[in-house]
């Protein structure tokens, strides 16, 4: 197993990206023994793999999950690392809404080989100059119904990827396929009435801001989580809001018969596609 990690990096247009990691394996061992080992095991060349996660700010990164790009990284002792064309897939996105921290808006990405990695002389130039977007002030609406007391939100976008194959022509290393789409949308929210809260078990249109008019879109999504924390005061007597911690709402395609969606800010389909 080898970890590389590094300071620069470069996806297929993205910008102002603050890390990234790389991790290279063998996910099969192929250790046998036999009447002529001598009672120890022998090993050979194995298949091959890599996963890596990448952090970068603002709230829509450019590669959305099951789409192909070509990585490129340099790490810390400044070696350059690149996949093959479309060497990669990625697997999840999640966006982060920090209010509370006055935080920008910041994303991770996570995704999986498709192809080889090799090291070399490569370089990385980012896409664009840097434009974080704060997060500040940015809430959330709930069939069309502006929420009250949001205090952070983040949202995940997972392809659940085919499991890999190896085909002779790849050398030994991975070939991955699409999988299906699926969401979870997790936020904290402060409340004084529990009547502002969402039923359980119910369906609805989710708008999550990035803007004062722009917003992610899920149609539809179920409200499956809600634990909640009754805090009463703190230790010097300070009464608190009441919060409802990591409530969740997980995406549907479909309901009734009726096809959902997920949209990005700009109004394009993440699904359908």
């Amino acid at each position: 197993m080898t970890f590389i990690t590094g300071e620069d990096a470069a996806i297929d247009g993205m910008t102002c990206l603050q890390r990234f990691m790389i991790e290279k394996y063998e996910p099969e061992d192929n250790a046998e023994a036999c009447s002529a080992t001598g009672g120890a095991v022998v090993r050979a060349d194995a298949n091959k793999d890599w996963r890596g996660v990448a952090v970068g700010f603002g709230h829509t990164p450019a590669k959305m999950p099951g789409e192909l790009f070509t990585f490129t990284g340099v790490d810390r002792d400044g070696m350059g690392h690149k996949s093959t064309a479309n060497g990669a897939i990625v697997d999840s996105v999640r966006i982060f809404c920090k209010s509370q921290q006055s935080k920008f808006f910041f994303y991770q990405i996570a995704f999986s080989a498709n192809g080889a990695l090799n090291a070399g002389s490569y370089s990385v130039s980012d896409a664009a100059s840097p434009n974080p977007v704060p997060s500040i002030q940015k809430n959330i609406s709930i069939a069309d119904a502006a929420q009250t007391g949001i205090l952070e939100w983040d949202f995940e976008i997972v392809a659940k990827n085919a499991k890999p194959v190896w085909p002779a022509e790849l050398l030994g290393w991975p070939n991955r396929a699409k999988g299906n789409i699926d969401a979870t949308l997790t936020w904290v929210q402060g409340f004084n009435d529990p009547s502002v809260l969402q039923t359980l078990g119910a369906f609805a249109n989710y708008k999550l801001y990035v803007t004062e008019t722009l917003f992610w879109e899920l149609q539809w999504a179920k409200m499956r989580k809600l634990p909640i924390d009754y805090p009463i005061a703190d230790s010097d007597g300070q009464t608190d809001w009441i919060a409802a911690k990591e409530c969740q709402a997980h995406y549907s395609g479909w309901l009734g018969g009726v096809q959902g969606y997920i949209k990005k800010p700009a109004g394009t389909n993440v699904w359908p596609i």
